[in-house]
Formats: structure tokens, sequence, C-alpha cells
């Protein structure tokens, strides 16, 4: 009388396929965490850029304050209605502080006759190498500056940093 055959998988088989899965999950994974970082910085940096059309917005639209004390002022509620308090000229996100991964900050500076004339606008990762790696910048010159962050920094970047950093 013949013998049936089995069908199935040997434990060995299984094995070998398993190791496979876990090796490119293991390859995978930290090329996700490198894709996500970067889309983080791209998005800070879109936003440094929005922050800065924002400022010559409000310095064009309030001359008397020049540009605003911080980007919260920049921001406003929903609905919004535009004022010197709550210009409504960026998300609120980045006005509130925390956006994509990174922090955000900024204050206007050195008043002549009352009017800020100088702004520095900065973001940092909200958690280093796990949201993003480096400082981005902005100040009056609507240059985005950028640093390697070796400090390992989640501290926005503010106008005595700022100028010292690369530019993008």
């Amino acid at each position: 009388m013949p013998q049936e055959q089995e069908h199935g998988l040997t434990i060995v088989e299984v094995m070998i396929a398993a190791s496979f899965m876990l090796l490119s999950v293991a390859v995978a994974v930290p090329h996700y965490a490198r894709s996500q970082m970067a889309k983080n910085e791209v998005a800070a940096v879109n936003s440094l850029r929005s922050v800065y059309q924002a400022e010559l917005a409000y310095q064009a639209a309030y001359p008397k304050i020049g540009f605003p004390e911080n980007i919260m002022v920049l921001g406003g509620g929903a609905p919004c209605k535009a004022s010197d308090k709550s210009a409504c000229l960026i998300a609120n996100p980045v006005a509130s502080g925390l956006d994509n991964g990174f922090h955000f900050a900024g204050k206007g500076e050195t008043p002549i006759n009352g009017a800020n004339t100088t702004f520095t606008a900065g973001a940092a990762p909200e958690t280093f190498n796990s949201t993003g790696t480096h400082l981005f910048c902005t100040m009056q010159d609507g240059k985005i500056r950028w640093d390697n962050n070796l400090a390992e920094s989640n501290k926005p970047p503010d106008s005595n940093l700022c100028p010292q950093f690369k530019v993008l």
C-alpha cells in the first residue's frame, strides 16, 4: 500500500521564511524613520517660509508695531478676524509652536520708535533623531538657515544663533 505524503511546510522552512521577513522589516524600518524625519524637516522649512511671508504682511499692515512680538500673533482662532493681536496669517499649529514634529518660535526685536525692525523665527525637532535632526531659522532678510544641531537641541534658534547658521 502506497504511503500518503503530507502537504505543508516543515519547521525549518517556516523558520527560514520568518527570518527573511524579520530581515526585511529590520532593513525597512530605519529607512521609513529617516524618510519621516526628512518629510518633517521639509515641512519645517516650508512653515518658516510661510512665517517669513506672514511677518512681512504683518509689518505692512501694522507699521506702528513693526514685526509682531511673537509668532503666536500671526495665527488666529476659528473663525479668524484679523487684528494686531491675531493676524490670521499662518496655520495655528505653527503659530502655537508645534507642527509636524517641530517646535516653532519667533520674536520681533530691535524696536525703533516702538516698532520692531527685526525678527527671528526658528524651528527645532520635537524629539532629536526621531522627528528630525536639524535646526532651521529665518530672519528679516528672508534667507532660510540651517544647522546640524550637534548639541541635539529641541529649542528653536534665536537671534543670537540664527546668523551663525549656513544659508540653505
